[in-house]
């Protein structure tokens, strides 16, 4: 992580507070998770571990687990996931950079697709980057973008400044 900035991970996963939910409750009914103990606990530990490294946090903005399409050196990539402004005033992305593409721009796909040059994050509004919709365009890929694997991208905002994520690549990117 760079040091000037000052980025703490976020667990906000859904799907980890529903892996809790479903730990707990089979303690309470007795079910089989209950007779291994342990191995609930490891799931746990797992679970909100995985979540909390793919969730970003710099002052009151959050970003969400970014996920990128595979794609071939060359080729178009398209990287989705949630933005959210917890402060008071309204903020705007306005850079997106990445090593593994020659440029990385903000795309809105809803009325025919076209390049738009920023996006603004509305105090307590959720900026969902999804397919069909809005996202970010790999263009000119460097390397491949095989599945399983990460890369860095940085997101830089009108008022935070320069954010480091990380985008996993995932067969089937949900942007959630």
């Amino acid at each position: 992580m760079r040091h000037e900035i000052l980025l703490h991970r976020h667990a906000t996963s859904l799907a980890g507070f529903a892996m809790i939910v479903a730990v707990f409750a089979s303690w309470v009914k007795g079910t089989p998770l209950m007779k291994k103990p342990l191995a609930a606990l490891l799931i746990l530990v797992a679970t909100v571990t995985s979540a909390a490294a793919h969730s970003y946090r710099k002052g009151t903005l959050m970003i969400g687990h970014l996920s990128a399409q595979p794609a071939r050196v060359g080729e178009i990539g398209k990287v989705f996931g949630p933005l959210l402004n917890q402060g008071p005033n309204q903020d705007v992305l306005v850079k997106i950079e990445t090593p593994v593409a020659e440029r990385a721009e903000l795309w809105l796909a809803e009325e025919g697709a076209k390049r738009v040059d920023e996006a603004t994050l509305e105090p307590k509004v959720v900026l969902n980057m999804l397919p069909g919709g809005r996202f970010i365009k790999l263009i000119g890929v460097r390397q491949p973008l095989v599945a399983g694997e990460k890369f860095e991208l940085t997101l830089t905002f009108k008022n935070a400044g320069a954010v480091v994520v990380e985008a996993w690549i995932e067969d089937k990117p949900s942007g959630r």
